[in-house]
């Protein structure tokens, strides 16, 4: 099951009520005949609370316009309120002098996130380097390339969906990839 930044509490797992279980003084969740000790973070009430979800915008800055940086980030954000923007912090032209604040809050950003929607229109060293680190964290990734079928075989392993699609894999993340 994807997790979009709520689990369940010890104990709880999302177990099927059972009459046998010990806990039996627990009622059933309406939203998803789990435990009502699920404290209202069952996947129902995580499927109705998607505009909270927290997605990391990953895709190259170095090098690129301010068209090819912001646009479908602006796109994603209409979508995804809470979404996480490393262009928040505007390092082109500086990148020499701030090489560890940008590495390391960017990497702060991947561990506060959700999931990671990387557009990957063109190669990026950052790029490629943020999806590894999310997927290292057990995060959910999804990639979009000009061509799945040229995409690096690096990008398609610890991606959980590579897409041509940006409206795709939305959409994707909204059904939890």
């Amino acid at each position: 099951m994807v997790s979009f930044g709520w689990s369940y509490p010890p104990g709880c797992e999302g177990t099927p009520y059972d009459e046998s279980d010990p806990r039996e003084d627990y009622e059933c969740c309406e939203d998803c005949n789990q435990y009502e000790d699920c404290e209202g973070l069952c996947p129902q009430t995580a499927i109705e609370s998607q505009s909270s979800i927290r997605v990391y915008l990953c895709g190259p800055i170095n090098g690129c316009t301010d068209a090819e940086c912001t646009d479908w980030r602006e796109a994603v954000k209409a979508e995804f309120p809470n979404a996480i923007d490393p262009m928040r912090r505007d390092y082109r032209g500086r990148e020499d002098d701030c090489v560890v604040e940008i590495v390391e809050l960017d990497k702060i950003d991947i561990m506060d996130c959700d999931v990671v929607l990387a557009n990957c229109p063109k190669p990026s060293v950052g790029t490629s380097m943020e999806v590894l680190y999310a997927y290292t964290l057990g995060k959910q990734v999804a990639c979009v390339v000009p061509d799945v079928k040229t995409a690096s075989p690096w990008l398609r392993y610890h991606s959980r969906l590579t897409t041509a699609s940006l409206s795709a894999a939305i959409a994707a993340i909204r059904q939890g990839i």
